[in-house]
Formats: C-alpha cells, structure tokens, sequence
C-alpha cells in the first residue's frame, strides 16, 4: 500500500526542514498519541538515528523501532521500520516554492513480508480513506504550526 500527501507551506524550506527534523521536540512531546524514545543516545541525530515509538494502534499497544535511512538536511528525510511481518517507509521530501515558501511531500510504502503482513495491509486497505483524511489533517496541523512558529526576518 502506498500513501502519498502533499502540502504547501508559507515558511522558507529551511524552516520547514529544521522544524520536521526537531527530533528533541518528538521526544519530548511526541506525535499523534505515539511516545518516542531515542535508543542511540549520546550520538548526534543524522543517518541511523534510531527510536523505540510505543503506540496505539487498532486498540492494541504497539511497539516498534523508527531508523532514519536518509537525511539530506533542507531536503529529504526517510524513515523505516517494520517487523517479520512488514515493512514501512516514510520519506518527507521538501522543495522551495519561492523565497518565503515552500511544498512538504510525505510518502508512506508499505510491503509484506508474510501471509500476517499482507492480510494487516488488507485491512488498512479497506480503511484507506479514513487513514488518508487522518493523514492530510496531521499534514495540515503540522503546515499549520510551522506557518505560527515561523518569524520573518
């Protein structure tokens, strides 16, 4: 299953980059109900940057390991995780729209990995619709809180 979402946002690509990337600031407050915690501490964040993301998924606690694969600051950023059963990739790619704004694409691949795997993305296919709403509004809140962070300088 592949989920693709795009955004436009009045803050320079800069902004927007360091703002996705603050990973302290996942850390602390988390992000759609999911609590993270880095596992490589002590190192500085960049490629393989690794956390342990305990959340609810279907009713059900879940916990998982998030790895960063690519990070090209102002750029692009792609995540990964999965299990025995599956794999799951989410790039965030930014690119400039003008000086003063900028477009967020976000990316979700998916692939199974077992029989289990496929029939878990069986089920989110039949709720495709209800997961890209819920996806296009955290992409909306998130344009919507870099536009009020953001100071022109």
């Amino acid at each position: 299953m592949n989920l693709n979402q795009k955004r436009s946002i009045n803050v320079p690509q800069d902004f927007a980059f360091a703002a996705a990337s603050d990973f302290p600031r996942f850390e602390r407050e988390g992000a759609g109900g999911a609590k993270f915690t880095r596992i490589d501490v002590g190192s500085a964040f960049g490629l393989g940057s690794q956390w342990q993301v305990n959340a609810e998924f279907r009713g059900r606690p879940r916990r998982f390991v998030v790895k960063l694969n690519e990070f090209a600051p102002s750029e692009r950023m792609v995540f990964e995780t999965g299990s025995s059963k599956f794999t799951v990739i989410v790039s965030y790619a930014f690119t400039s729209t003008g000086p003063e704004s900028c477009e967020l694409q976000m990316q979700i691949d998916t692939a199974a990995r077992s029989l289990a795997g496929r029939l878990i993305f069986q089920t989110l296919q039949l709720a495709r619709g209800r997961f890209e709403r819920y996806l296009s509004e955290a992409m909306e809140r998130m344009a919507a809180e870099m536009e009020t962070e953001y100071k022109p300088s």
